[in-house]
């Protein structure tokens, strides 16, 4: 397959996967709107995240920069050694987290939840056993996608959550009953179950397994001191994202699922460039570290901030402008009211605020990764995850979900700027303040073209969706005026195109 096709096709399946990803969302605001159901379910995926998702992040943290090392080396015999302990080593953590979470399901919840109501407590229970059921699977997709990737083999990688995005929307319209809703958590198992076979067929030319192999890992001091903090970072990653929810469950009933959609709406931006990051900017980074070329990186790492500075300050800009628009349009039907639909949109348009600086933070991330240093971004999750606690717990009761918000914000702009600064510093090239120019620049782009939205939208506010095309193109405009590379080359291209 060509470069053009093997691009085309990643962006279609990036593009279904958001589609699915969106339709499910839909359908759950079809379905239950804001509610005990949703609150529970939420809730109990929030907690989830919190006990698992790190194990599963971690996972292509230490395989892809391990394997890449392997496939270098050129040995067969270490290949199949080196990754056997390794997929033994994350299944055993993660079959044991799992039997954990299935038996202590009620403890955790009260644990990780406020003044909750009692209806959502129960249920949320319930939806937890069930979804630690898919740990153990789930960790062996993650190991597979990991090897795949570096072998140049990303599609089942961005396939996976379409499956998953599709499975739920089957289990919605099938179970749409809130008495029913586990049931959809059960199909979600079964789908795992059915991904893990599928990416085991594809991966197991990479690799065999060795029995007598499989202890390495867990006597082994080196990958013991690589593997937890690279967990320990995830983990208080987790329960950063998790502060809001714990506060947000002592607001009543409702407060955690308009948390939930407005970080959705945010996810959707922010989960392509987190799919594309793993499968894609990773690998390269962890090769490009591999062979210590620190120039070629430095170009890579500017290149990759300038392109998601660019993009997204635009989208902020639009989207928090229109939050309201934005929120009805998609949610607004069946339980979904119009009450709801203000009080997500208030809340999205201040979580949109971190979307740029959470892709630099995650990009910064691979780098320390790169080089096997997993001990510094836990100390930087640790200082986001005080002040984003601190901010909490001052602003909760007064200012609500949007104080809850604007704590989410701080700590990732915090969190963004110091490991960019990190970066800069280990790596001995100026980073940080050609960031924070190009920033700015973007942002001066940004506000103009902000204002003239403000004045169409005036006169055309019934076309809202339209005024995207002005109000992109003075953006441009104000790009190719501050004579930015990137709008310069665009333009060449266009006028080639069109000559």
């Amino acid at each position: 397959m060509s470069k053009r096709w093997r691009f085309i096709l990643i962006l279609l399946l990036i593009f279904l996967g958001k589609l699915s990803g969106f339709a499910k969302d839909i359908l759950i605001t079809f379905y239950h709107g804001v509610s005990v159901v949703t609150d529970a379910y939420f809730l109990s995926s929030s907690i989830s995240s919190v006990l698992y998702m790190a194990i599963y992040s971690a996972i292509p943290v230490i395989v892809v920069p391990l394997y890449a090392r392997l496939v270098a080396d050129e040995t067969r015999i270490r290949i199949n050694r080196d990754l056997s302990a390794a997929v033994f080593f994350f299944l055993v953590v993660s079959l044991c987290v799992a039997v954990y979470v299935f038996y202590a399901a009620g403890f955790l919840v009260s644990l990780f939840s406020g003044g909750i109501n009692e209806q959502v407590k129960g249920l949320a229970v319930n939806y937890l056993s069930i979804m630690a059921m898919t740990f153990a699977l789930s960790t062996l997709v993650s190991f597979f996608n990991a090897i795949q990737t570096v072998n140049k083999v990303v599609v089942p990688s961005y396939a996976m959550p379409i499956i998953n995005n599709m499975v739920f929307c089957v289990g919605l319209f099938f179970f749409s009953s809130a008495g029913e809703f586990y049931k959809i958590l059960v199909l979600g198992v079964l789908a795992w179950f059915v991904l893990v076979v599928v990416n085991y067929l594809i991966s197991r030319k990479s690799f065999s397994f060795e029995f007598r192999q499989a202890l390495i890992f867990f006597v082994d001091s080196k990958f013991m001191l690589l593997f937890l903090p690279a967990v320990i970072a995830f983990y208080v990653e987790q329960v950063n994202s998790f502060v809001g929810v714990y506060f947000a469950s002592k607001l009543g009933v409702g407060a955690i699922s308009v948390l939930a959609y407005s970080n959705k709406l945010n996810l959707i931006f922010l989960s392509v460039f987190l799919v594309f990051l793993t499968a894609s900017l990773f690998p390269r980074i962890a090769a490009v570290s591999a062979r210590n070329e620190q120039a070629e990186l430095f170009g890579y790492l500017m290149g990759c901030i300038r392109l998601v500075v660019i993009c997204s300050v635009p989208a902020v800009i639009y989207m928090s402008f229109y939050s309201v628009e934005i929120v009805g349009l998609l949610f607004q039907r069946g339980n979904f009211l119009i009450d709801d639909v203000v009080k997500v949109a208030s809340v999205f348009s201040v979580v949109l605020l971190a979307l740029p600086f959470c892709l630099v933070r995650d990009i910064m991330n691979r780098v320390f990764f790169s080089y096997g240093n997993t001990f510094t971004p836990v100390l930087l999750s640790l200082f986001a995850l005080f002040i984003n606690f601190a901010l909490s717990y001052a602003l909760y009761q007064r200012h609500g979900l949007v104080g809850l918000a604007f704590a989410v914000v701080v700590s990732t702009i915090f969190n963004s700027v110091l490991i960019t600064f990190l970066v800069e510093r280990k790596m001995k090239f100026y980073l940080l303040v050609p960031c924070l120019k190009f920033l700015a620049l973007c942002s001066v782009c940004g506000v103009a073209a902000y204002f003239s939205l403000s004045w169409l939208h005036v006169m055309f506010f019934n076309y809202w969706m339209v005024l995207a095309i002005p109000f992109a193109l003075v953006y441009f405009i104000c790009l190719l005026i501050f004579r930015i590379a990137e709008a310069q080359s665009l333009a060449q291209l266009l006028r080639r195109r069109l000559a």
